[in-house]
């Protein structure tokens, strides 16, 4: 596997050593990262900017990806701390509820992470920039609105609210919007950096 393109030796290095642990111990680093950064995102840590970063790791595996189904339970395995952190204290209310959410939730990021995978394989939409925002955004949707009448929480734009200015689009379209624009910073430098010569081209546009 070769190291993501536009970053110096050290990162070239630092990709190596993860390569060596396969594609699936790379997904769960990818979900352990995403997980650390939402985490310290949301309350009661409250430092939102990072929320415009915890995307990247998982789109950038789920894009680079050519094992998808072990990269989408290694992701699902990844964030497992998060969903423990926030939902423990269910095991005071129902002991046998808190495992099913648990790994509910976790399986949630296993089907964005097949969804942006297979997106991009069946290019039904024009690169990274597009294709990546999109799958987040519906699958959070899915999640939020629709699937056992929804449960939308810790969504991607959720860490916005502390920001006046990003989370203003929220007046236009609700959060999804919000993490539409959130994931879309984090496809357009997928595009820019490690996507093919078509998304490089959309990235800057």
């Amino acid at each position: 596997m070769s190291p993501p393109s536009g970053d110096p030796i050290r990162a070239r290095s630092v990709w190596t050593r993860i390569a060596l642990f396969g594609p699936f111990w790379q997904a769960a680093l990818a979900g352990l990262a995403w997980a650390s950064m939402t985490l310290v995102a949301l309350p009661p840590f409250s430092m939102w900017w990072i929320g415009l970063l915890s995307p990247l790791p998982i789109a950038v595996a789920a894009w680079r990806t050519n094992r998808v189904l072990r990269t989408s339970l290694g992701a699902a395995l990844g964030t497992l701390p998060l969903w423990i952190y926030h939902h423990a204290w269910i095991a005071d209310v129902s002991l046998a509820g808190v495992g099913p959410l648990i790994a509910y939730l976790s399986a949630w990021m296993a089907i964005l992470v097949f969804l942006i995978a297979r997106m991009r394989r069946a290019r039904l939409l024009p690169g990274a920039a597009i294709a990546i925002p999109t799958a987040w955004v519906g699958a959070e949707y899915v999640r939020g609105e629709i699937a056992f009448e929804g449960y939308a929480w810790f969504l991607a734009g959720h860490p916005m609210i502390e920001s006046v200015t990003v989370s203003a689009a929220a007046s236009i379209a609700g959060v999804y919007l919000v993490s539409w624009l959130v994931v879309s910073l984090r496809g357009i430098s997928i595009a820019r950096r490690a996507g093919t010569p078509r998304d490089r081209r959309l990235g800057r546009a």
